[in-house]
């Protein structure tokens, strides 16, 4: 597969938000900027049943999932997860919480998770590595 990163990072985006809403997870936004940076994902976890019924809406007992999508075309630099070093897990955890405050959600529970995409062979895999960051 012949991508440049932009276009690689957009598809594995693609493939991780399928593979989410296919496990049941509802997908709020994609490349949600803010000043501080970007979130590839936001999600809502799929544990109330009324999410289903109503979608979008905001859930006291719903869960915010942020999704890091990590493509990966080869092992040379380890796996993709592994390359959220501190810094970048900060920096997330920082958009997370600016996202909670200007949605006014702050009192919502999140967590922040990885989803490797990986493209070294002819059919993507996909792993979803839950609470890849950690809080405290």
């Amino acid at each position: 597969m012949d991508l440049n990163n932009k276009t690689l990072g957009g598809f594995a985006e693609d493939l991780a938000a399928e593979f989410l809403s296919k496990q049941g997870f509802i997908i709020l936004e994609r490349n949600f900027q803010s000043p501080l940076g970007e979130i590839d994902i936001i999600a809502l976890e799929p544990k109330n049943p009324l999410q289903f019924i109503f979608s979008k809406k905001i859930f006291s007992s719903s869960k915010i999932i942020f999704v890091e999508v990590k493509a990966q075309k080869q092992n040379e630099f380890g796996q993709a997860e592994e390359r959220i070093g501190f810094f970048k897990q900060e920096k997330l955890k920082r958009i997370a919480l600016f996202y909670l405050k200007e949605k006014k959600l702050i009192n919502h529970s999140f967590r922040i998770d990885a989803v490797r995409v990986d493209l070294q062979k002819q059919e993507p895999k996909i792993k979803h590595i839950i609470s890849a960051v950690e809080e405290k």
